[in-house]
Parts: structure tokens; sequence; C-alpha cells
């Protein structure tokens, strides 16, 4: 027999005790969960997907792909909205909103507000919520926005896009000027104090940072969605952040007033150089982000997730995203559209999945469920189907990521009422735009202009399907369904039968507008921001009386009206467009000629009897509408 010392027993029976206490913990005390949401990022765009290209530099997501797990089949919809509605409500975009309009336009932007989100469920679990960056999940009313969707707190801006430094908002409202930045349930500032100068994306990276060192010594676990703007046009950066590379082309400056203030010569925009810089400057921000994490002792504890909310776009009037070697890009339904660059890593993931590519079929709704698996909370949404909406969709992905099932639960995918995923397949019955391959430098000083990118279309029809193996060819370059027709009736079938579930939202709440705005000229929305939120964007339905924050008399001449709609000192034409801008002129001017010529009119017709009788009546009546008070 062997005799073993005392002491080392014992140090080896107190080890293995300290060890089995680790593994309880981390299986039992739910992950904190960073989940970091790009914006239009494209697939090769990143050093894991695109090596060969000596532009990019992103070492920080690479060394958290190489030590994390990633997701090469993870999708989302071809477009912004759809997407971010989907994360958070766990439905598929057919089962809670396809439209990726404008929610300062569309009452029905965004998600329905019955419908629970994942950050309730994760509130319900005792988790800190917390949403930073871009919403873009409907802001119609009050009950639209983050805080009514569970976030504990919210910093960042409730529409598509702004403008990186001056925060100017990219709705169009015939080319006036306002700003969308908010924080809680308030525009973040005012026009006057709003700062102009400063990248927003340094703002957002420095509350994210605040929030995990706010945590360092909480029992509270944290669930922060960190939506970036970047790499989303306009195409800005840092004048210090600014790299140009080779062969490059200058389209963007189309639609792009600057690079940054003070850089507006448009024959010196190098458009794949902005891009670029972007997304390497994203990168920064990333590692920055993974350093305070580590710096507080919460990565060993957190879960990272991070996605795209749908591929780099090819409109390079605006932008020069690059989703080689995958077909399309943003507004098509090709793979470069929806096939999102997707990875897990963080210390919560199984040291056994660190280094794997997952190759199942996965939704970025299904993070829904998955969240509420690993925080012990039933993803169903009963309150919503009893009210008419859909159920969740989501699916537990958890037992894929951790490697403890190696098949995906999801087999079956719609992604529009035109395009249906089914394992390894993928059909279309209708064309697709922007039916182009990208190369490793894309775009340069050869690529074709943006009309031309658009017009090349896949060609499908319900009469003539295209059928892919988006597994073995995720390219798109052969269509197999001659080889395939029994598979393509059977996938038809299908998705027409699925058709029957799909949702459109109908939700309409009424507007807060006062009845003399112009609500033929502007929407409501627009009004709203002009005069309730002091040119921010801003929720302009079913307001209550201590959200309204204008007051003017129904007998107020129209000259105060139009004095309370004039565009600011900092109105930028360029942003908007020169004839927008002479035409909202020239209209001021023609109304402010036939509100003369009515004036005098009115005189000659009238004798001062009744111009006094009237004056008695409103003195006497003292008519007042009044909706809230002036700020």
């Amino acid at each position: 027999s062997v005799c073993v010392p005392l002491d080392n027993m014992l140090v080896s029976l107190f080890a293995s005790f300290c060890l089995s206490l680790i593994n309880a913990r981390s299986t039992n005390n739910p992950p904190n969960i960073l989940f970091i949401l790009a914006d239009d990022l494209g697939w090769a765009n990143v050093g894991f997907h695109n090596e060969e290209n000596t532009d990019i530099s992103t070492p920080h997501i690479d060394k958290l792909v190489n030590h994390g797990l990633e997701l090469n089949r993870h999708y989302v919809y071809a477009g912004c909205s759809p997407t971010r509605a989907a994360m958070q409500s766990g439905r598929l975009p057919v089962h809670v909103n396809l439209e990726n309009d404008e929610g300062l336009l569309s009452p029905t932007h965004g998600i329905p507000t019955r419908m629970t989100t994942v950050a309730s469920k994760l509130k319900d679990a005792g988790y800190g919520t917390h949403m930073i960056g871009k919403w873009d999940c409907g802001m119609a009313t009050f009950k639209h926005l983050p805080l009514a969707k569970g976030y504990d707190t919210f910093y960042g801006y409730l529409s598509k896009s702004i403008d990186y430094f001056t925060k100017q908002a990219d709705n169009d409202c015939n080319g006036v000027f306002f700003a969308d930045l908010w924080e809680n349930d308030a525009p973040a500032t005012s026009l006057e104090e709003l700062d102009r100068t400063t990248f927003v994306e340094y703002d957002f990276r420095d509350r994210v940072i605040d929030l995990i060192d706010s945590y360092a010594d909480s029992e509270t676990p944290f669930f922060i969605v960190y939506s970036m703007h970047l790499p989303h046009y306009p195409s800005q950066i840092p004048e210090d952040q600014y790299e140009v590379f080779e062969d490059d082309e200058n389209m963007c400056g189309a639609l792009n007033t600057n690079i940054w203030p003070g850089f507006t010569d448009k024959t010196e925009f190098m458009c794949r150089s902005v891009l670029q810089s972007q997304v390497n400057l994203m990168d920064r921000i990333v590692g920055q982000v993974v350093t305070a994490l580590d710096t507080n002792g919460l990565y060993d504890d957190t879960l990272i997730v991070f996605a795209s909310d749908n591929g780099g776009s090819l409109e390079l009037d605006s932008t020069a995203g690059n989703n080689y070697p995958l077909r399309g890009g943003k507004s098509s339904n090709l793979e470069g559209g929806i096939r999102s660059t997707a990875f897990v890593s963080g210390g919560y993931l199984p040291v056994s999945r660190r280094g794997d590519i997952e190759l199942g079929l996965i939704h970025i709704a299904d993070w829904y469920a998955t969240f509420c698996a690993l925080a012990g909370v039933d993803a169903a949404d009963t309150s919503a189907e009893e009210h008419g909406l859909p159920a969740v969709d989501a699916l537990d992905m958890w037992p894929l990521i951790s490697g403890e099932t190696d098949a995906s639960p999801r087999t079956l995918l719609p992604i529009s009422d035109s395009v249906l995923i089914e394992g390894d397949y993928k059909l279309a019955l209708t064309g697709e735009a922007w039916g182009v391959w990208q190369g490793i430098y894309f775009p340069n000083s050869s690529t074709p202009e943006q009309d031309v990118l658009e017009a090349s279309v896949l060609h499908c029809t319900s009469r003539r399907p295209c059928l892919f193996n988006v597994a073995e060819d995720p390219g798109e370059h052969v269509d197999i369904s001659g080889d395939e027709p029994h598979r393509v009736t059977a996938m038809t079938q299908t998705l027409k039968s699925l058709r029957g579930d799909f949702y459109t939202n109908t939700e309409r709440g009424t507007d807060s507008c006062a009845p003399w705005m112009d609500t033929e000229t502007y929407s409501c929305g627009c009004l709203m921001a002009f005069y309730n939120w002091g040119h921010f964007s801003g929720p302009y339905q079913n307001l209550d009386h201590s959200h309204i924050h204008f007051t003017l008399s129904e007998t107020d001449s129209d000259e105060t009206q139009l004095a309370a709609m004039a565009l600011p000192p900092n109105y930028d034409a360029k942003r908007f467009g020169l004839r927008n801008y002479i035409l909202y002129v020239m209209l001021s001017v023609l109304t402010v000629v036939l509100l003369v010529m009515l004036m005098h009119y009115c005189q000659g017709v009238c004798s001062k009897s009744s111009i006094e009788h009237s004056h008695a009546i409103i003195n006497s009546e003292t008519r007042h509408v009044s909706y809230g008070t002036i700020l």
C-alpha cells in the first residue's frame, strides 16, 4: 500500500471542495449578460472572416472569437428594426414586425406594446437591465420606449441613425433640424446644451463602462444591451481614428456632408477607408468594454454575445459595407443580408466550447428563450397571447452553445413571406436585388455605382423558385431547384402554410398634436418633436398632461406658429438637401404673403362695429386651449 501524508491529503480534499464550489456557482448562478449589437456590420469587415484583407484591424474581436464560439449560421432580418424587435420580443420578424420603417412617422413601428420583452423577463428574475445606444423598436407612445419595455435605464437614440457628432436625427421632417438623444424617459439635454462635437459612440462606450464599474461589488446580475451606432451610416469617424487605404472610391460623398466636422471636400472622401476605420474603432471600443469586465472581476461570470443586426450595406451613396464571400447585403434576403456576424464569448462559456465554430441554425430571436433559461424564468408570454398576439418563437440554444447537444433545436426558419430556410436549404419565391458578390477589398476604384449593384437581381418567382444549399454553398452560387423538385414543392407548401400565421401590427394610438398644428405638411411625430420635445425626437401619441410641454392659444396668429417653426441657426441645409430647403423657404414666404392679403381683405369687408363685437365675444369667453406649460 501507498501511504499519503495527512497534510497532502487535506490539501487535496480542500482543493477538490473549492473546485466543486466554483463549478456549483457557475452552474447555479445566472450569468451577467452583455449583448453587443453592431449596426450594419459586414461579414467581411472583421478579421476572423477576412484574414487576407490588411485594412482590417480587429484584434479584440478576433481574440474573443478565438476564446469563444463562432456562430456561423446566426440569422437576422435584412433590415434594422425587425431584427431588433425580434431580439427584444423573442418573436421571429414575421410574428412581430416586418416593416423597417421610421418610428417617428409610423405608429406601428417596432414592438406591439403588449408584448413582453426579454428585459422584462430578466428584470423579474432579479437582473439589473440597461439599454445603451440605438433603440429602433418604436417611439409612438411612452409604452414603446425602453423603460416601459423592462429596462431600468436607457441612454441612446430612438430612431435609426443620427449624426455621430451633432446628434442630428436622420428622420425626414421637411428639412427642419431636430436631434435624437434620450436618457431614460426624456431628452438627454436641451438643444442649446447639446454636445455637437463629441463622437457619440464614445458617449455610449463610457456609459457602458460606467455601468460595468457599478456592478463591481454587486450581487445582482446585469443584462446590458450595448446597441452600437457603428458602423452604420453616416460615414463619419474622428479625425485621429481615420485611416486611408489604397484603391478606394468616393461615392459615399453623395449622401454624406462630412467625415468629421471640417472635412467637407467630397472629392477627398475615401469611403471604404471610412467604413473600415469605423469597424477598427468599434473593435477598440469592444476591447475597452471587455477590459472593464476583467478589471472589475466580472469577466468570468459574464456571457458575451456579439451580433450584427443585418449584413453590411451596399448602398454606396452613403456607406461601404462588404459581405464577401456571401452574396448580397443589407435590404436583401440573400445570405449577405441575413447571415449575421456573430459569436459567443466570456468566462461563462464552457471551456470545452472555446475555439469552436457552431454550424447549427440560430436566429437572433432565440436569445430571448436562451437568456430566460439561464435566468431560470419561463419564456412564455401568456399575457400577450391572451390579447391575441403571437406566441414567443424563441428556442433555448444553451444546450447547443454549451455543448450538451450537437444539434440545433431550430430546423425551420421563415425569413419573410417569400424566403424559407429549412435545415441546410433555402427557398426563394421572389427576386432579390443587390444580388452581387463582393471581394476581399470592396468597394474599390473599379466598383460600379450603387444603382448598378441594386439592379443586379437574383431572378426567382413562385413559378420558378430558387433553391440553395446554404450550408455547402453559403455564397449562393448554384441554384439547385432543378435537381430538387420534390424539395422545392414541399418547402413551397410549408411556407404557404406558415404565412397564415404571419402577423401585421395594426396597433395605433391617438395623436397628441394640437388641432391647430399643420398635420398636412408635417407628421404628428415631427410636430411633437418641434413643439413638445424642444427639437428632439420623442413620443407623439397617447401623451398624458404631464408629458405635454407646449401652450399656445387656438387664437394665436399664424405668424406666431410660423415663428415657432423657424429653422434654428445651425440648420444644415446640405444634410437634408438644398432642394427641400429652397422649397421650405418658398412655401413659408408664400404663406406669409397670403396671410397679409387675407388680412387686407378682411379689413375691407368687415365693419368697425362687427370687429368690436367680435372682440367683445373673445374677451368675454376667453377661449384658450392649454397643452401644458412652456419650458
